[in-house]
């Protein structure tokens, strides 16, 4: 238990889990700690020995942070991300990462991605940028410097500046802010960002590419 304390799992995950574990339920679907004490029956307990099934605690963790409270997920992230996370972007940041967290870990991750002022890249997101073709980076900073953070005006600009469509457009960009080829959704990262920050990471993968 503290182990499990410990890695983030959090107690109705945990509850969903072990309420499984040798017993069926009519519906598998995710429930709160009442409704799965009345929906126990005896009649329901399996035959066969219990099996710890990791994939399954993930399954219902990834359930218990989609539902939980931003007030009880900002403790749960813990002290890594409160130093992150600038004040007064603690609702934008949850509603932000959430998709994209399953443990405090994930949380304090994407906090230092998304306002840490250094930003190394993978090698996976290197391979992007090089793929790409040299201007559509410079295009990104002035369809940027026209339309702020204004996620589809922007889209739409740099459509028109470069020709690019899909992933050749959004990959780039993506890798550009975060750092990252996967991630929380490209509209929530543009208003989330300051724009200074991003302004400053879009000048940067330009002048890689010089």
């Amino acid at each position: 238990m503290r182990e499990l304390r410990a890695a983030g799992y959090l107690p109705e995950a945990l509850l969903n889990y072990l309420a499984r574990l040798g017993h069926s339920y009519e519906r598998d679907v995710w429930m709160e700690p009442a409704e799965l004490a009345a929906g126990f029956a005896l009649e329901h307990l399996g035959r066969a020995p219990a099996r710890y099934d990791q994939a399954q605690l993930l399954h219902w963790q990834v359930e218990a942070v989609q539902r939980a409270i931003p007030e009880r997920l900002w403790v749960w992230m813990g002290s890594a991300v409160h130093e992150w996370v600038p004040p007064g972007h603690r609702e934008e940041f949850i509603a932000t990462v959430r998709p994209n967290v399953r443990f405090p870990a994930d949380a304090a991750f994407w906090a230092e991605r998304l306002f840490g002022a250094e930003l190394t890249l993978s090698d996976d997101s290197r391979a992007v940028i090089a793929a790409g073709r040299i201007g559509v980076f410079r295009h990104a900073l002035a369809a940027h410097a026209e339309h702020g953070a204004a996620y589809q005006p922007l889209i739409e600009a740099l459509k028109l500046r470069t020709g690019l469509k899909g992933r050749n457009l959004f990959m780039p960009l993506r890798v550009a802010l975060t750092g990252e080829i996967h991630g929380p959704e490209l509209a929530r990262i543009l208003a989330l960002l300051p724009p200074e920050l991003a302004r400053r990471r879009l000048e940067a993968r330009a002048n890689l590419l010089a």
